[in-house]
C-alpha cells in the first residue's frame, strides 16, 4: 500500500531586493512587455518572452507571482526582472532573494472522514463553516515542524502552503500517514 502522495506545484512566490528606488510609471511607458499597475501602487510586468509575472515596486523590491513551478524558474524570473531593469538603465544588482511560499495540492487515495479527524485532533485542527451555518467538510491544520499550512477536504484533495519545496515535500510525508485511520468507507450500492 502506498504510504505517500502526489504533489502538483502551483507556484512558488520569491522576493528579491535591488537596492535602488525605481520609477513604475517609467518602466510602464518604456517597457515592452504587457503591465498593469495594482491598486497597491505596484507594477505588474508578464515577462517578455515567458508565462513568468513579477510585481516591481518603488523601492525596488521585485516579488514573483505566477508561472513559477520550480525554484529554479523562480530564480531565472528575478534575473529576467533585474535584466530589464537594467536595460532600461538603471544600475541594479539582486539582493537577498528567497523563496517566501510555494502553493501545492495533492490527493489521498480514498475519502476522509473529516468529522472524526476533526473530534480526534480538535486542538490542532480548524473546522470551516459555511454562509448560512452549513458544514464545508474541510479543516485546516499548521505543521509547526516544516511551517506549512495543509487544508483537507473530505474528498481527500490537500492544499498546502509552505516557505518552500523541501518542506512542501516533508509535510506532505508527514500528513499521508495520519490521514490513513479516517479513510471513509463509501457505502454499498443496494440491490434492487
Amino acid at each position: 500500500m502506498r504510504e505517500f502522495m502526489d504533489i502538483e506545484i502551483d507556484n512558488i512566490w520569491f522576493h528579491v531586493s535591488t537596492n535602488t528606488k525605481i520609477n513604475l510609471h517609467y518602466i510602464d511607458q518604456n517597457t515592452a512587455c504587457s503591465s498593469i499597475f495594482l491598486p497597491s501602487g505596484e507594477l505588474q510586468v508578464q515577462l517578455h518572452d515567458s508565462k513568468f509575472s513579477v510585481i516591481f515596486n518603488k523601492r525596488g523590491t521585485l516579488r514573483g507571482v505566477a508561472g513559477f513551478v520550480t525554484e529554479a524558474a523562480a530564480a531565472l524570473a528575478a534575473m529576467k526582472g533585474v535584466m530589464l531593469l537594467k536595460k532600461l538603465g538603471y544600475h541594479v544588482r539582486a539582493h537577498n532573494f528567497r523563496i517566501t511560499n510555494v502553493t501545492a495540492r495533492g490527493q489521498v487515495p480514498f475519502r476522509i472522514d473529516i468529522k472524526s479527524l476533526q473530534q480526534d485532533n480538535k486542538k490542532h485542527l480548524q473546522y470551516f463553516f459555511g454562509e448560512n451555518g452549513e458544514e464545508q467538510l474541510k479543516l485546516t491544520t499548521f505543521i509547526p515542524s516544516v511551517h506549512t499550512t495543509v487544508i483537507i477536504t473530505h474528498h481527500g484533495k490537500l492544499s498546502f502552503f509552505s516557505p518552500n519545496v523541501e518542506k512542501l515535500l516533508q509535510a506532505s510525508k508527514f500528513i499521508y500517514p495520519r490521514l490513513r485511520p479516517y479513510a471513509a468507507l463509501l457505502p454499498k450500492p443496494t440491490q434492487l
